[in-house]
C-alpha cells in the first residue's frame, strides 16, 4: 500500500479516500495508518510494467517471467495485480514457445491475445482481496481465463466440454492454493502457474520449462513469511 505498514481488512467495504487520487471509493483494505489505495491507482503503474514485460520477454518459462514482473517496484507485495501476472506470464511463455495445438486446431498466442488476457484479469475484473471477499483466489480464476481464451470458450452448447475443462483446472488450482494457510500473493502466483503448467501438459501436450525459485520477498510480507512451510522458501 502507501507506506508498507500492516494492512487491515474489512468484511464489508466502506467509503474510503484514496491516498493517491483523493477520490472516495468503496474499499475493504487499508493500512493501520488509514492509508487506502483504490484499485485504479494501486495498479496503474503496475499495469504498464506487466504488459511491457509480457510483450517484450523472450522467455518461454512462465515462472521466470512472473518473477520478473513481481520484482518490479510498481508491483506491491500483496495485491490484485498478481492475478494478471499469473495469466500474462503464462500467455507470454506460450507465445515464445511457438504455435500449439488443441483438438486438431492450431493456436497462435500473439500480442493481441496477451492484451486480451491482461484486460480480462486486471484489477477491474479480478479485484484485490478476492480470496476473502469471494472465497476464490483470483490467481486460480486467472488460470481459468487463460484456458478460456486458448480454447475460445463461449456459453453455447458446442463448447460445453471446453467449459468443463476450464472449470476443472480452475478448481484444481484453487484447491492447491487453499492448501496453504497464510496470506502471500507471491506464493499463490507461483502455485497457480505450476498448476497451469500441469494442465497445459495434460490437455495440450506441451511441457513448459520452469526454473527453481528461491523467494526474495520474505521481508516484504506484512503478515510474515510462511518460512519453511512455503516450497519456495528454500528452493
Amino acid at each position: 500500500m502507501a507506506c508498507g505498514d500492516k494492512l487491515i481488512y474489512r468484511s464489508i467495504p466502506e467509503p474510503l479516500v484514496c491516498y493517491f487520487c483523493q477520490e472516495v471509493k468503496p474499499g475493504s483494505i487499508s493500512c493501520i495508518n488509514n492509508h487506502f489505495v483504490c484499485d485504479d491507482c494501486h495498479g496503474k503503474d503496475a499495469f504498464s510494467a506487466i504488459l511491457d514485460i509480457a510483450l517484450g520477454t523472450e522467455s518461454n518459462d512462465p515462472i521466470e517471467i512472473a518473477e520478473q514482473m513481481m520484482s518490479h517496484p510498481a508491483v506491491t507485495m500483496i495485491g490484485g495485480e498478481h492475478h494478471a501476472i499469473v495469466a500474462t506470464s503464462i500467455m507470454a511463455a506460450l507465445k515464445n514457445n511457438g504455435s500449439i495445438a488443441y483438438n486438431n486446431r492450431q493456436i497462435t498466442v500473439n500480442d493481441y491475445l496477451i492484451d486480451r488476457t491482461l484486460d480480462r484479469t486486471w484489477t477491474d475484473r479480478l479485484p484485490s482481496c478476492m480470496c476473502a471477499n469471494y472465497g476464490a483466489c483470483g490467481a486460480a480464476l486467472s488460470v481459468g481465463a487463460v484456458f478460456s481464451l486458448l480454447m475460445d470458450i463461449t456459453c453455447d452448447t458446442p463448447k460445453v466440454r471446453e467449459r468443463q475443462i476450464a472449470m476443472e483446472i480452475t478448481n484444481y488450482v484453487a484447491s492447491e492454493i487453499a492448501g496453504f494457510r497464510g496470506t502471500c500473493c507471491k506464493l499463490s502466483t507461483r502455485i497457480a502457474i505450476e498448476g497451469a503448467c500441469v494442465a497445459i501438459r495434460d490437455y495440450i501436450g506441451l511441457s513448459l520449462p520452469r526454473r527453481n525459485v528461491r523467494c526474495q520477498h520474505k521481508k516484504r510480507n506484512p503478515y510474515g513469511c510462511l518460512d519453511s512451510i512455503c516450497p519456495y522458501f528454500k528452493a
